[in-house]
């Protein structure tokens, strides 16, 4: 395969999940925010603080990112990116989790008015999401 005409791309992967950053070792920049689903008050004030923190660290990253296209699979830490990617003039893809079929996901409740194209994998999300397009398991 010949590469000399391609363009070097910039990944940045954004997961609530160790795990995923321990698996990637291609990827050249990993933002790293873990989300306790534990709910008392101490973990309460620390969800706040760091939402607010990954609020205005994905403005930094949308603005000095040469993206032209975003694309989020899911989790709901990417609404921040999602949404400044759009106001940035960005195109903004999200593509809703295969495990949904008659219920919506959080991030998919936001992504849906906030994404230039909605994908879903399961045609039953259809009536949920009469807009989106469907494309199948991806």
């Amino acid at each position: 395969m010949d590469c000399k005409n391609s363009v070097p791309v910039e990944y940045t992967l954004i997961t609530d999940s160790t795990s995923t950053i321990d698996n990637i070792k291609m990827i050249k920049e990993i933002g790293l925010s873990k989300f306790t689903k534990n709910r008392n008050i101490l973990n309460l004030i620390r969800f706040f603080i760091l939402s607010v923190y990954v609020f205005f660290h994905s403005l930094f990253r949308v603005v000095t990112c040469e993206a032209k296209v975003m694309v989020s699979f899911g989790p709901i830490i990417s609404i921040p990116y999602l949404f400044w990617g759009k106001l940035c003039g960005k195109k903004v893809v999200h593509v809703e989790t295969w495990s949904r079929f008659y219920s919506k996901s959080i991030t998919g409740k936001f992504a849906y008015y906030i994404a230039d194209e909605f994908v879903i994998q399961n045609e039953e999300l259809k009536t949920l999401y009469p807009l989106a397009i469907y494309g199948g398991r991806l």
